[in-house]
This record gives structure tokens, sequence and C-alpha cells, in this order.
């Protein structure tokens, strides 16, 4: 709980990337990090939760629109999925994507369409 009752979207450590990343990347970060599915539904729906994001030493607390971080889960996956048709270094390094995290991504973008759009 933040001040005045507000509850913020999502934590993600803030350890898992330094560099200046998307806040959509971020969040799908975090939530591929969660192993059992209805955690992760716990997340995807307080990350989509309306709020500004809020910065600790420790934590991120983020939150997005549904569109958006739709966009950005559907734009990973293309990318996978027209990479690995390919013969190149990058279809190769395809192959080679932790499967578990895709089908993880897929569900995520499932949960979008059927809850919120």
């Amino acid at each position: 709980m933040l001040d005045g009752g507000q509850t913020r979207a999502l934590c993600c450590a803030q350890n898992l990337d330094p560099s200046p990343v998307p806040l959509q990347v971020r969040i799908l970060k975090h939530l591929l990090t969660i192993d059992d599915p209805a955690e992760r539904a716990v997340e995807l729906e307080n990350a989509l939760q309306p709020g500004a994001p809020l910065e600790t030493p420790t934590q991120d607390f983020l939150s997005t629109q549904p569109r958006t971080l739709l966009v950005a889960a559907e734009t990973v996956l293309a990318a996978f999925d027209e990479s690995k048709n390919t013969k190149t270094l990058l279809g190769q390094t395809a192959d080679l994507m932790n499967p578990t995290v895709i089908l993880r991504l897929r569900e995520i973008v499932a949960q979008i369409k059927a809850r919120w759009l």
C-alpha cells in the first residue's frame, strides 16, 4: 500500500536489468520469472491496474495498459516465430530459446486477450 491507500501494480526486482528497458518489457521479464500460473495471473492483474510507476532502491512498482503490454508480448513472439524459420544465426539461436518462457509468454497473451480485450 502507498500513501492514501493506493495500491501499486507490480513489483519487479531492480537487479534484473540495469539498462534502460521499456516498462512493458520489464513487466514481461518479471512475469516470465514466475513459475506458478496462479501467481503469474495475479501479478498480471496487478500490472494492469492503473498507477504511476514508483521506484525504490530495491524494487520497482510498475503498471501499464493491457493493449500496450499485449503489443510488447506479441512483438516478442512474432520475432521469435519469424526467426526460428530462418537459416540465419538468429534463426538457429531461436531454437535455443527456453520453450517454457515462450509458453508462458503465449499464456500471458491469451490472458490479456481473454480478460481485458
